[in-house]
């Protein structure tokens, strides 16, 4: 049996800018950890702020609220995640976050296969 790991230090890796106000840290990605299946990222969206409406035509989403909490739009539905909640996008399925707050939204956001980003609203 092989096994073979990889050690990420989230303080050691950069946050980079998003879309309008939204800021991630790439966890686990193939370019960093050797992975083949999926992308970790550590999701921030500011006070005020929104993620844009996308889809991915071929990956799902998994984000757990690490704290704070936004309303998101799935499809037609909205449904307000808070700290400690998870929320499961199917693959295809159009989305978008808005944080209504006065603090941060942060969120591990899983996604498998390795996303492709189909955005809906200019990013």
């Amino acid at each position: 049996m092989v096994i073979c790991l990889a050690k990420v230090v989230i303080g050691e890796i950069e946050e980079v800018e998003g879309p309008k106000g939204n800021y991630k840290k790439l966890l686990v990605h193939p370019e960093t950890t050797g992975n083949k299946y999926c992308q970790v990222s550590l999701l921030r969206i500011s006070p005020g702020e929104r993620f844009p409406r996308h889809l991915h035509p071929s990956s799902e989403d998994v984000i757990y609220v690490l704290r704070g909490r936004a309303i998101f739009s799935l499809g037609e539905e909205k449904v307000e995640v808070s700290a400690g909640e998870i929320l499961v996008i199917p693959e295809n399925v159009p989305h978008s976050a808005v944080n209504r707050t006065e603090e941060d939204l942060e969120a591990i956001v899983i996604q498998a296969p390795i996303p492709e980003f189909k955005f809906l609203e200019p990013a």
